[in-house]
């Protein structure tokens, strides 16, 4: 995600150095010729000393056998891929392909922790792969088994178009509340035909659009009871055009201007930035959004290292209009700096999430070049650009440390505002069961709700990105619930079919509580 601080080669010894790198926190990556790669984290360097990071050694291989199946029935000519990361910044692949019987045999597979793809997967992101895990142990043979098209769960399926024309190029699932933690991306068949199988029953908010340029079109979807859910709709989307002005107001810095459209009350604001439209101005100024669906948006015209201008609109049933924006010099910026980081996570993905509110609590669009997402290390410091003057509210997520929000942060035109970022490590739980019948994804599918010692219901901070983290899997069925603070004092748990488990909490830095319970069928 980074540059490299420093490169080398190893010698006929297998000894490296690396020099002239800066004082921090580092991971040390080292890989031959079409090599999976090995590497250490958390290498720590101080100025004016030598680090001795170790033995790089690569891990020993093991043999894994995979069987997929539909509907019960083995599926042969099926390509395996195993990645380290989820398909998202993992190191190497190794493929195979199932034969007859459904069974594909990957040998020489390093030892340790993968996940698993097929060629029949549709999505290019999917939290629900973090259960597609699977532990591989030098020496041994793993088997793993993969069932295409699941009975339990949701199966959500149908035709989206804009329109009436059948061009909706991606498709989006963003779950809420309980499955806050889910999220989904796909591209949808020929005639805009899509379907997600296994979908745990929730609230998911579904983006359909036409590109990566385009704002999502979306739709609430309550998934309340398992089986067949038939959905189909038929976008209906309008124009949205203005101008631009800006200080010189010349053909060439009027054609820099970047224009972006997002959702003005975003179900979750951290995607706002990957769920907006963005479009560029002519030599005259002028730009268009087409296939606004009705709702409420916020429009912001970024001449990059001069200033911005905003303004909302609502669409409902014909196009927008027309807009007018006047740049003016009326930019400063934020520096975060990951000041202080305090205890060391139960699992984290190393990473971290900056989101910027304005007074009214909308979210802050920071420019096409902006997407707030950095490694976590301390030190570590990101800036965000192109922000009017004002008031905000900074928003940090690190990944296994208890959300900080910064509020009243001052920005001054031509200015850069300081802030540090000092995350503290939250407390997990890790609960397994008796019940010999409980699955994983009985689990998985479980309600789970914090309260504090008044019995007020928190809100449950939950991070998808976190299902990148190449964890081991556990070894038997474990629910996992995370991010949680000192205002915590009460877990609720609640399977179906079971009574609900009340499960008391106290906070500490870091902190893993572990715990089985047996269940009492309802």
């Amino acid at each position: 995600f980074q540059e490299a601080a420093s490169m080398g080669q190893t010698g006929e010894d297998g000894r490296f150095t690396l020099s002239s790198i800066p004082a921090g926190k580092y991971v040390v990556f080292g890989a031959a010729t079409n090599d999976q790669g090995v590497w250490k984290d958390d290498i720590s360097v101080e100025n004016e000393r030598e680090v001795d990071v170790g033995d790089l050694r690569p891990p020993l291989p093991g043999t894994l056998q995979v069987t997929v199946t539909e509907d019960g029935v083995p599926v042969g000519e099926v390509e395996i891929s195993l990645s380290s990361g989820m398909g998202f910044g993992g190191f190497g692949e190794v493929k195979g392909v199932t034969d007859s019987m459904g069974v594909a045999l990957l040998k020489s597979v390093p030892e340790g922790t993968w996940y698993i793809r097929t060629s029949r997967d549709q999505s290019q992101f999917d939290t629900d792969l973090s259960a597609r895990r699977v532990a591989v142990k030098a020496g041994q043979t793993t088997e793993f088994s993969i069932e295409l098209r699941p009975k339990d769960g949701v199966y959500l399926h149908g035709r989206v178009t804009m329109n009436t024309k059948s061009t909706i190029t991606d498709i989006i699932l963003i779950g809420t509340g309980d499955r806050a933690d889910v999220m989904k991306s796909i591209n949808p068949v020929e005639g805009g035909y899509y379907e997600f199988v296994g979908l745990k029953t929730g609230t998911y908010w579904m983006h359909v659009r036409e590109g990566d340029k385009q704002v999502t079109a979306k739709v609430k979807l309550d998934l309340t009871q398992e089986g067949d859910f038939p959905f189909s709709r038929d976008f209906k989307g309008y124009k949205v055009k203005g101008t631009v002005t800006t200080p010189e107001d010349s053909p060439a810095q009027r054609s820099s201007v970047s224009v972006s459209i997002a959702h003005l009350n975003p179900e979750r604001p951290e995607f706002n930035a990957w769920l907006r439209g963005t479009t560029t101005c002519d030599a005259d100024g002028a730009f268009e959004f087409t296939n606004v669906t009705p709702g409420d948006y916020q429009v912001t015209a970024t001449l990059e290292g001069i200033g911005s201008a905003k303004a909302q609109v609502t669409i409902t049933s014909g196009d927008s209009g027309a807009l007018s924006f006047a740049i003016s010099q009326n930019t400063g910026s934020i520096k975060v700096v990951v000041s202080k980081l305090n205890g060391t996570p139960v699992s984290s993905g190393g990473f971290a999430l900056l989101t910027l509110l304005d007074a009214e609590g909308n979210t802050v669009d920071l420019g096409e070049g902006f997407q707030g997402f950095f490694m976590l290390s301390q030190g570590n410091s990101q800036v965000m650009p192109n922000v009017p003057p004002g008031k905000y509210t900074v928003l940090v997520r690190g990944s296994g440390y208890l959300k900080q929000e910064i509020k009243d942060v001052n920005v001054e035109t031509g200015k850069s505002t300081p802030v540090d970022a000092e995350l503290t490590a939250a407390t997990e739980l890790f609960m397994t069961v008796s019940n010999p019948e409980v699955t994983q994804a009985m689990l998985d599918a479980a309600s789970v709700r914090y309260f504090d010692a008044q019995g007020t219901e928190l809100p449950r901070d939950v991070n998808p990105f976190d299902s990148m983290m190449g964890e081991t899997p556990p070894e038997s069925p474990t629910l996992v619930a995370k991010y949680i603070g000192p205002s915590v004092t009460e877990v609720r748990i609640k399977l179906n079919g079971y009574a609900e488990i009340v499960l008391p909490v106290q906070y500490a830095q870091g902190k893993k509580i572990e715990q089985q319970e047996t269940l009492v069928a309802e």
